[in-house]
């Protein structure tokens, strides 16, 4: 989900680099990979959350909780609301 509001941030111009070279130059230096939760467990997780009302924002923080990951964000709503957030 992270990588899909990424593109559409390209497509607005405001990230020249892809969404597959970024999730690469991450994968390459990082080893991040991408989630293998299924994606019917992160949408109950998002239902629940009454703290925002951006959709992309709740699928990602319960993305990172189905996974037990970190979330890097410097999204200062999730950062209050998600205790596993961190910038």
């Amino acid at each position: 989900m992270a990588l899909f509001e990424y593109e559409l941030l390209v497509e607005r111009g405001r990230f020249s680099r892809s969404a597959d070279a970024l999730l690469d130059g991450l994968s390459d230096q990082f080893g991040l990979r991408l989630s293998d939760c299924p994606f019917n467990s992160i949408i109950d997780r998002a239902r629940r959350f009454a703290w925002t009302r951006d959709p992309f924002d709740r699928l990602i923080v319960a993305n990172a909780m189905a996974d037990g990951a970190r979330l890097v964000t410097a999204d200062q709503t999730i950062l209050a609301n998600f205790a596993d957030a961190v910038w």
